[in-house]
């Protein structure tokens, strides 16, 4: 996957988690048009950023549990 491709889809995921609209697991990774473990990888790459993301099942989606905007590393 090309660098801008990644980018695209961390700003997309970014923008499905804010909005609490990710959906199951399974449906996150049809979303994102990648397979599940592609797209855990995603949510865990965000954490690693510092993004404090919980999975709730009462909203069936991934969600932020404090404010949180995306800064991508540079480089």
């Amino acid at each position: 996957m090309k660098a801008n491709d990644k980018l695209k889809t961390l700003s997309y995921l970014h923008y499905l988690i804010k909005h609490k609209s990710t959906g199951s697991p399974e449906q996150l990774a049809e979303k994102l048009g990648v397979c599940k473990r592609t797209a855990q990888n995603y949510i865990e790459y965000l954490k690693e950023l510092g993004a404090p993301i919980k999975y709730c099942h009462f909203s069936i989606s991934y969600c932020y549990t404090d404010m949180w905007d995306i800064r991508l590393p540079e480089g």
